[in-house]
């Protein structure tokens, strides 16, 4: 016995998915304003300072951009991008098909798109984490180098774009 009819049940999972929708566009819009309000004298867990927070997040934002920007530089911007289409996908088709593949993978296309801009130098800051991958590898040795650095572009740039399809959650359809 139901306590709600069935179609009862699928108007509310289905305005729930609207929510989540627009969560996920407002998370991603706070995301994005507090990386480019971005100072380096906001007080934050890692820069202690008795100044005054200008960052346009508050004190959350401020330590949330220093902690994505410390790990993955400007690349971490593209999170905005990903979490829009999230909501696109939650208010279009009010589903989002392996939302826990697209959450876990989020980081690996972070790393390694952050490695691309490092190795390209298209952004000059990309966080420690590309700039330690690229060091452990370099000292691996696996590859002359000569040929390391176009041959890890290219891997970084292919994992780029597989994570990034499977971050988005997109389908072949």
């Amino acid at each position: 016995m139901r306590l709600f009819p069935e179609a009862f049940q699928i108007f509310i999972l289905r305005r729930l998915a609207e929510l989540g929708g627009i969560l996920s566009l407002s998370i991603g819009g706070f995301i994005l304003i507090s990386i480019v309000s971005h100072s380096s004298y906001d007080p934050t867990i890692n820069n202690l300072s008795g100044q005054d927070v200008t960052n346009l997040g508050g004190s959350l934002g401020a330590n949330l951009s220093d902690i994505l920007l410390q790990l993955f530089g400007y690349s971490s911007t593209i999170i905005a991008l990903i979490l829009s289409a999230w909501s696109f996908k939650l208010i279009k088709d009010k589903k989002l098909s392996f939302f826990a593949v697209n959450l876990f993978l989020l980081p690996f296309f972070l790393i390694s798109i952050a490695t691309v801009f490092e190795l390209t130098q298209l952004i000059t800051i990309n966080g420690f984490l590309s700039k330690e991958i690229i060091i452990f590898l370099q000292n691996l040795n696996f590859i002359s180098q000569t040929n390391f650095h176009f041959s890890i572009l290219a891997l970084s740039l292919i994992l780029s774009l597989v994570f990034l399809y499977f971050c988005m959650g997109l389908n072949l359809n």
